[in-house]
């Protein structure tokens, strides 16, 4: 009876007399498990086949389980057949004889390697939840700021430009529009961190962007680091995000700059995936001959919040995020490193499938032009001062009449005072008292559809209420916008607007 439940138990298991020694009931588990058939494993001591140790890392004794009492589940670390160390539970039941005396024990021993990998990926998970949640409330107010900062640059832009101003002038004004660029895209990766965002992806060919990207990266980079480029030949192109790619780039760019204190060399590489690969692809490979990493922290560099780095120098998100922007583009990283000797990251990319869709989703639309003066009243309302002042002036220059609320309640009655004169409502998602979408409501039930909308938002579209007014067909303007984009926005939702009366009026004239 015993022998039947041992061989059919789900766990190794098997039967050691009162020294310990394996005597009977090895099971295939079991032997899966140490890698030998029960004659192999015949009068084994216990301890000497699992080598067992505790988390502690201490050495783990089963025999003291055979005093007579069940011990277990003891939480330890066995050696499997191929001498790694596994994750498991043992569990020690001894049995008497019939005078009452220890004869033996039944171990059970189960494996927990795959419970262990779930629980890892439940604890990374949770970590990526909290980086989104943490990305997602500092998300509007710093697109506000950046709102703030581009629209007031580019207001100086044209009243330098009007002036005559100098070209030193124009070129830290510039500088600055680029940082707010650089700003913008990086909240939208904290917004698309630990969530599949959809990105902006093109094909290319990965050893151009990398080749363009090198001078760039040589900035961050002392003067006694020597950057090598090498792109292999026959290399297939790939379909990714070139701000992702970038930002990967500059991530791991900057480590290997910190693992390089004494200098040294940096070298990228774009190679085709050789042909013993198991996939095809194009492989990215980031070396440095910095200090390298310990092997114990290599397991540990893609998580959330770990960093080897002092508290003023690192946060741990810098290779999550890597990991996380090439997981996005169906891509591979993989790291190893020798202390003293450097480090190298690995990262593979798909092959393009498609060729002839070229930069789907980059390019930028034209821009209208904005000479001449606008026609239009629009309503504005943002419960931002700053931002408010901003809209105003943005719209204003580009000869739109404005009136300027606070929130939803201030909107309503401003609109029941001009309800005529009203051409558009620009409005932010997120206020107090009425926020946008509750504002939407009361004007559509009011008024009909009638009054057009345009919301500004800090939110990406995976956000339920950005989704929800997309649903209904409700145009939005991210921020940071910049003024061509404000007034192009504008224009849009009025000639949207237009079109519909027309097309109302011809299909229900007058009498």
């Amino acid at each position: 009876m015993l022998r039947a439940t041992l061989a059919a138990a789900p766990f190794a298991a098997f039967v050691v007399d009162w020294e310990g020694k394996v005597r009977s009931g090895w099971n295939e588990r079991a032997a899966d498990l140490f890698g030998c058939s029960a004659q192999d494993a015949s009068g084994l001591d216990v301890n000497d086949l699992c080598r067992a140790r505790t988390r502690d890392g201490e050495s783990a004794d089963l025999s003291p389980a055979l005093d007579g009492s069940t011990t277990g589940p003891l939480a330890l670390e066995v050696r499997n057949a191929s001498g790694q160390s596994v994750p498991a539970a043992a569990t020690v039941a001894p049995f008497r004889n019939h005078l009452g005396q220890v004869a033996g024990g039944v171990v059970i021993i189960e494996d927990r390697s795959h419970r262990t990998i779930l629980e890892a990926q439940l604890r990374q998970a949770q970590k990526l939840e909290a980086v989104g949640q943490l990305a997602g409330g500092i998300a509007h107010d710093f697109n506000n700021l950046l709102t703030i900062v581009q629209t007031n640059t580019e207001l100086l832009q044209d009243q330098l430009a009007t002036l005559g101003a100098g070209e030193v002038v124009a070129e830290h004004l510039s500088d600055i529009g680029e940082a707010v660029a650089r700003g913008s895209e990086l909240v939208r990766r904290l917004m698309a961190f630990g969530r599949s965002e959809p990105e902006r992806v093109r094909t290319l060919d990965l050893g151009e962007l990398i080749s363009g990207y090198a001078t760039t990266l040589r900035r961050v980079l002392p003067d006694d680091v020597k950057v090598e480029v090498a792109v292999g030949p026959d290399v297939p192109p790939v379909r990714v995000d070139p701000g992702a790619v970038q930002q990967v780039l500059l991530n791991l760019v900057t480590n290997a700059r910190d693992a390089m204190t004494g200098g040294g060399s940096l070298r990228l590489t774009v190679t085709s995936a050789p042909a013993e690969h198991k996939r095809p692809g194009v492989l990215l490979s980031v070396a440095d001959t910095g200090t390298g990493i310990e092997a114990d922290h290599l397991e540990h560099v893609f998580e959330p919040f770990f960093t080897t780095k002092d508290a003023d120098r690192g946060t741990g998100l810098g290779l999550s995020m890597v990991q996380e922007l090439v997981r996005q583009m169906d891509g591979s990283v993989e790291v190893s490193s020798e202390l003293g000797r450097g480090t190298e990251f690995v990262l593979r990319f798909p092959p393009a499938q498609d060729l002839g869709d070229g930069a789907s989703g980059l390019e930028a639309r034209p821009t209208r032009s904005q000479g001449g003066h606008a026609a239009g009243t629009v309503l504005i309302v943002e419960d931002d001062a700053s931002v408010r002042k901003v809209i105003r002036r943005a719209l204003a220059s580009a000869g739109y009449e404005v009136i300027v609320t606070a929130d939803g309640e201030q909107a309503l009655e401003a609109f029941n005072r001009h309800p005529e004169a009203v051409d558009l409502v620009v409005s932010d998602l997120i206020m107090p008292n009425m926020d946008g979408a509750s504002l939407h409501r009361a004007l559509q039930s009011r008024e009909g559809p009638d009054v057009p909308f345009l919301f500004i938002s800090g939110y990406g579209d995976r956000d339920p209420r950005v989704e929800e007014l997309l649903e209904r067909g409700v145009p939005i303007l991210h921020k940071p916008w910049s003024m061509a984009a404000l007034c192009e926005a504008v224009q849009d939702a009025l000639l949207v607007s237009s079109v519909s009366k027309e097309v109302d009026s011809s299909a229900f004239p007058g009498p």
